[in-house]
């Protein structure tokens, strides 16, 4: 008989489980991201929405405040820099308790289960970006420009994906919603200080590392 005892008995049991190939633990990663409270999907559309109506609709002085660029050709590669810009990008670890806390000894585990994670989340952002790269370059009729910036799109944002989940590595921390933080809010230089500067940082390093990709090697 199915009881709901049963049953999350039987995701905990999944949700630790180690796949034995990077092919099934992207499979494995994706049925995740796919199922609630889908927290990963949000941050990349929120992010994105977000992106979009400051580029295109927002007065001048409030995009001036958060971009350095105005032309069109640079708006794929913001919007695959802030996509990506968040806690899907960083915290990667805590929010997937189970598998991590069961491959801790395993470094190569843990390295088939960020990459995972990475592809998993190349695979929702790349296509976006370079449909997003494709519009812009027809639109404007800027070919060159717009097979360098699909190029761009494709490979730059992976590889800071890869760079940036060290901060998770290091500062790893529990998703709590904000109820629960201001019912703690006397322990604020956790709850508060060290939470908001995690979910600040992204937003400054894995725009950096764009740029670093970008430089001529």
């Amino acid at each position: 008989m199915t009881t709901p005892e049963n049953n999350a008995l039987a995701e905990v049991e999944e949700d630790s489980s180690i796949a034995s190939s990077l092919r099934g633990a992207l499979k494995t990663e994706l049925r995740r991201i796919l199922r609630p409270p889908y927290s990963v999907l949000t941050c990349i559309a929120v992010n994105g929405l977000l992106v979009t109506l400051l580029w295109f609709i927002a007065p001048t002085w409030l995009h001036d405040l958060f971009f350095s660029w105005d032309s069109t050709y640079f708006f794929p590669i913001v919007l695959a820099s802030w996509m990506i810009a968040d806690v899907p990008a960083t915290n990667q670890l805590a929010p997937d308790r189970y598998r991590v806390l069961s491959s801790l000894d395993n470094a190569e585990a843990i390295a088939r289960l960020l990459r995972a994670k990475h592809l998993a989340i190349a695979l929702i952002c790349i296509p976006i970006t370079v449909t997003a790269a494709i519009v812009v370059g027809v639109v404007t009729g800027a070919w060159v420009t717009m097979v360098l910036t699909v190029v761009w799109v494709s490979t730059v944002p992976l590889s800071s994906i890869g760079i940036a989940c060290i901060v998770g590595v290091l500062w790893p921390y529990h998703e709590l919603p904000l109820k629960t933080r201001w019912q703690l809010r006397s322990k604020w230089r956790t709850i508060f200080l060290r939470w908001g500067f995690l979910i600040l940082l992204p937003y400054g390093l894995v725009p950096a590392l764009g740029l670093v990709g970008m430089a001529p090697s």
